[in-house]
């Protein structure tokens, strides 16, 4: 979108790690690097975000992760790191939709099928907040929209299901010793003096801000502090 990106800048070739990810490999070696996080592009895999694999993109990752192991850098490979398939989001409206989770499914069973043969320390998402509260929400990160606080907790709902997605394909595809988590940013808040009040109006806005994530996370399900956040907004 014109106007949405400074100066217009790309990401073409940026640090150009597709090319010289043994350079890079060998520097983090010398530095004394446990692990490797790395981020697989979702576009990358499904061009179209479904349909048919490009496979020019499992041969480059089996390459990295092949030299992250070689370099004894083990990798920790995060799934979605905010780059969805454009065409998921002019087909389906994006995280607005539950069908972004069905697709999610199996690009997951993809990764896993591919690579969780090395790769036993998996990461689901990254920061569910950045692309559904700043990307539907306020319109600061992609896709830029300014949607209703009902589609908004829609787009977080959309992406647990995703999450949920992906944690199926691990433990049914990633073999023994495969663990699998999440990347979550939960919203701090500091009392603004230790008194009762301040202690308790603090935790208050903990649970308002993060309910939408931690709650169903951690319950396994949407409870009574989620209803009372987003009252009538709740995701459908």
């Amino acid at each position: 979108m014109p106007g949405k990106v400074l100066n217009g800048d790309t990401l073409n070739v940026v640090c150009d790690h597709y090319h010289l990810y043994e350079k890079d490999l060998e520097l983090m070696a010398k530095l004394g690097a446990k692990n490797y996080r790395l981020s697989i592009s979702w576009p990358r895999i499904f061009p179209k975000g479904r349909g048919s694999v490009n496979p020019l993109s499992i041969d480059f990752y089996n390459r990295l992760i092949d030299a992250c192991l070689r370099h004894g850098v083990p990798p920790w490979v995060t799934m979605f790191h905010c780059d969805l398939p454009q065409g998921l989001e002019e087909d389906f409206g994006g995280w607005r939709d539950r069908r972004t989770a069905d697709a999610f499914g199996p690009y997951a069973d993809t990764l896993v099928k591919s690579l969780g043969d090395r790769v036993k320390n998996w990461i689901t998402i990254n920061e569910i907040f950045c692309f559904t509260q700043d990307g539907y929400g306020n319109g600061t990160k992609a896709p830029g929209a300014k949607e209703s606080e009902q589609v908004v907790n829609q787009t977080y709902h959309t992406a647990l299901l995703a999450h949920g997605e992906a944690v199926g394909a691990v433990r049914q595809y990633g073999g023994h010793g495969a663990r699998v988590g999440i990347t979550d940013n939960p919203i701090p808040i500091i009392p603004w003096a230790e008194t009762s009040e301040d202690i308790a109006a603090a935790r208050q806005a903990f649970i308002e801000i993060n309910s939408r994530v931690l709650e169903p996370l951690y319950r396994g399900q949407y409870t009574e502090a989620y209803d009372k956040t987003v009252g009538d907004n709740a995701a459908q």
